[in-house]
């Protein structure tokens, strides 16, 4: 019975270990990305830069005529077409993209 109890015990550590490892390797831009997160000033301003591929000319191809198409087009994109909803339409995201010396 203990036997049984270890193998099972062990083999649903191996499956968590290798969804936890699946994940990291899926979501690894993304991870890299958030870890740049960092509060700029008081007025809620915060900056990060992205790693990965934005999929910005993907985007052009589809073009969106609301708020949530933009949304549903970026949320399924870096969530890799898992079925979430965020709900972030209407928070007032801002981004914007400069050079630097090197370009």
């Amino acid at each position: 019975m203990i036997k049984a109890l270890r193998r099972t015990g062990l083999f649903v550590l191996g499956i968590i270990l290798l969804t936890v490892i699946v994940g990291i390797i899926i979501f690894w831009n993304e991870l890299r990305t958030l870890s740049t997160l960092k509060k700029v000033d008081d007025y809620g301003m915060f900056q990060m830069k992205y790693y990965g591929d934005y999929g910005f000319d993907d985007f052009l191809e589809i073009g969106a005529t609301s708020d949530s198409d933009i949304e549903s087009y970026v949320t399924k994109r870096l969530l890799k077409g898992l079925p979430i909803d965020l709900g972030v339409t209407g928070d007032g995201c801002t981004a914007f993209v400069t050079q630097n010396e090197s370009g």
